[in-house]
């Protein structure tokens, strides 16, 4: 029986954010088989401190170093 309640008719009312929401878990879903295949083997990150003279004064930055190209 319908009797107009707001549990009711909001079961049948699709909000912009729900809509939103609802199309991004189907994108998501569909990307994740192809996610899986695509991975590559890790790679490994080392990060140095390098220490920049700027205007006179010592700065100390971190670095990424880049990997080493594979032949």
């Amino acid at each position: 029986m319908r009797d107009g309640s707001p549990e009711e008719t909001n079961m049948n009312n699709l909000t912009r954010r729900g809509f939103l929401a609802a199309g991004a878990a189907v994108l998501a879903a569909a990307h994740l088989p192809r996610a899986a295949y695509a991975e590559a083997a890790p790679l490994a990150l080392t990060a140095t401190r390098r220490t920049l003279d700027i205007g006179g004064r010592a700065a100390t930055v971190f670095a990424l170093p880049a990997p080493a190209v594979r032949g």
